[in-house]
């Protein structure tokens, strides 16, 4: 059992912390340019829920195992800054610069003699005008590019006047289309990770390689406050990058300052733990280093160039002291012993005649 002092090595006291809100990163599938990120955002969420499915049976209908399918990941953010991908994205439309029928909301326009002008052409010819308290729309006239109203029928003569009106003007826009598909991007959120000892000591990272946007665009516009948009959806599996067969929703990573900390083990594994050779056949050993309780930590594979191999009985079987390659020289067994920093690990050689 490896000792209190060895496991404190690897688990430091110090108390890790999530105090911050996430960055949104959303990159192209295919080519990996970035789409958008979002970077104010004031929520950031991500829910992995499963369903429990209770087998039960015998006296009392007691559980007598329990499976777990339909786990799913929904991902939502929250976000102050505008920005039309977010729209684009959710609803899956791009971005199109050209030609849209706007409204001017109000706009104060100065009569004089009874006649405003209009800055622009409106639509259908009309502009909205409140006068003494009542919105009336007005024809409108066009002379030589300019285009002008005539309230003087309406008591009007050097008033300021209220307006409102629609006119085409050249923009930005997305269309909600009724049969778009959400994009799918690859998406990567990014929140930084403190203790309370030194402060921030690395970042957690959640990344899906092919993440849907689930078309629900929300965004609320509230008197007094800034007003938010809402992204949300969920990722699709792909295959496992650890060429096991699995699929995999995405990872979740913890990134640290201190890349080293990540080859802090208590105990290291050499494997084989038993090795037969020939004379002359040669063989190469792995290590492997021990980060925690391997029921939920999986061992590392440990660079042999880290590492330092000695042979016991070097007239049976040599090993390379920085790579780790042993080679059966006679008919005989010896002890391959690997260090790594103060950790040791053996491996049992024999060594058979041909």
């Amino acid at each position: 059992m490896p000792t209190k002092e060895a496991i404190d090595k690897v688990q430091q006291k110090a108390k890790k912390y999530l105090p911050d809100v996430a960055d949104a990163y959303a990159y192209d599938v295919s080519s990996g340019e970035l789409i958008f990120k979002a970077t104010a955002l004031t929520d950031s969420s991500v829910e992995i829920t499963t369903t429990e499915n209770k087998q039960r049976a015998g006296r009392g209908n007691a559980v007598q195992y329990i499976t777990h399918t339909d786990k799913d990941v929904t991902v939502t953010l929250t976000s102050i800054e505008f920005m039309l991908e977010y729209f684009a994205a959710q609803i899956g439309t791009t971005i199109r610069v050209g030609s849209y029928q706007v409204t001017s909301g109000e706009v104060q326009l100065q009569a004089a003699e009874g006649i405003i002008t209009i800055p622009v052409a409106p639509l259908n010819n009309q502009v909205a005008v409140d006068i003494n308290g009542q919105t009336i729309n007005v024809a409108v006239s066009e002379a030589e590019g300019i285009y002008t109203a005539d309230l003087t029928g309406y008591g009007v003569t050097d008033e300021c006047i209220t307006t409102v009106y629609l006119y085409e003007a050249t923009a930005a826009g997305v269309a909600i289309d009724a049969a778009s598909e959400p994009m799918i991007v690859k998406l990567a959120l990014d929140t930084p990770i403190y203790n309370n000892t030194v402060g921030e000591i690395g970042a957690l990272q959640y990344i899906f390689d092919r993440f849907q946007f689930n078309g629900n665009a929300t965004n609320s516009l509230t008197a007094g406050n800034s007003g938010t948009f809402e992204l949300s959806g969920s990722p699709i599996a792909s295959k496992s990058a650890q060429c096991d067969g699995r699929s995999v929703y995405g990872y979740i990573v913890e990134l640290s300052k201190n890349a080293e900390e990540l080859y802090a083990v208590y105990a290291i594994a050499a494997s084989p733990n038993d090795l037969e050779l020939a004379p002359l056949e040669k063989a190469t050993l792995e290590v492997y280093g021990v980060r925690g309780a391997e029921s939920i930590i999986d061992r590392i594979k440990l660079d042999n160039s880290l590492c330092t191999f000695t042979s016991d009985h070097t007239e049976y079987a040599t090993v390379t002291e920085n790579g780790g390659e042993v080679s059966g020289v006679a008919e005989g067994d010896a002890v391959i012993t690997v260090k790594y920093d103060d950790l040791e690990a053996t491996v049992n050689v024999s060594v058979l005649a041909g």
